[in-house]
């Protein structure tokens, strides 16, 4: 199991706070509609990434016995 240190949780708090207060101050200007419209086009993205992105996944690895390892068929 992997876990953040408090430290690193700490870090990765401080990083949101200033992502949350940066794309805050770029939306300013926005409409609600706008920031509405604009949240309902990034989830259904979301979305249809997660679907594509488990339709192209590779298939999980075989549990059969690996092929035996060929002959070496040179003659003498």
């Amino acid at each position: 199991m992997v876990a953040l240190s408090p430290a690193g949780a700490d870090k990765l708090r401080k990083i949101e706070e200033r992502r949350t207060a940066t794309l805050q101050e770029y939306l300013s200007d926005w409409s609600q509609e706008d920031a509405e419209d604009t949240a309902l086009i990034l989830t259904k993205l979301s979305e249809s990434l997660k679907h594509s992105a488990r339709a192209h996944a590779l298939p999980a690895p075989s549990t059969a016995a690996p092929a035996a390892a060929p002959q070496n068929l040179q003659e003498h």
